[in-house]
């Protein structure tokens, strides 16, 4: 059984060709169930929601809109789905992030060129200053938060300085205490 886009011709009856319409109905409801919630679902307010979006690649470039129009779109990028939000200004894309891992630290590009870079384990900075370098450079002097853990953590001083787009230094006033961080930017 499959749908018939031909259903009903205007010569038909209705009740000659209800077998077919039918069928079309389930067809309809067994397509639409495949990124929503089946009309026919059991709770009445989710009929309809979406459980997923599936998007075809969109094999020409990005699209040209006007207004204060958004479309959220996939296409492909070194052979790999991306999915991509242009409105009528920019075009943004939305996945594609790369995961750098070095000496310690995890950093993280996204698309749109935020980077993340953190201490994947708990570090020790020293009273006489511990250099960290990120594991994914930023364009400019990122925010950092670093804090302690632990017995006693409240009474732990940090600092950090010599703050730079390839990495800080940071300070503790207890050596044995650990610590991580956290530094975004662009």
């Amino acid at each position: 059984m499959s749908f018939n886009p031909n259903i009903p011709q205007a010569t038909d009856r209705p009740s000659a060709s209800q077998g077919q319409l039918l069928i079309n109905f389930q067809q309809l409801n067994t397509i639409f169930n495949d990124d929503h919630v089946a009309w026919n679902d059991a709770t009445v307010a989710n009929r309809g929601l979406h459980r997923k979006v599936t998007f075809p690649i969109v094999s020409v470039g990005d699209p040209v809109l006007a207004g204060t129009v958004g479309q959220i779109y996939t296409k492909t990028v070194a052979g790999v789905a991306q999915a991509f939000f242009a409105n009528s200004t920019s075009v943004f894309q939305i996945t594609g992030a790369t995961t750098t891992v070095a000496g310690g630290m995890t950093g993280f590009r996204a698309a749109s060129g935020l980077i993340i870079n953190y201490t994947s384990s708990l570090v020790a900075f020293s009273n006489a200053g511990t250099a960290f370098v990120f594991a994914v450079p930023f364009t400019a002097a990122p925010a950092i938060v670093a804090q302690t853990e632990g017995a006693g953590s409240a009474n732990i001083g940090l600092s950090v300085a010599a703050v730079t787009n390839l990495g800080f230094t940071g300070f503790s006033s207890n050596p044995a205490a650990n610590c991580y961080f956290i530094a975004i930017g662009f």
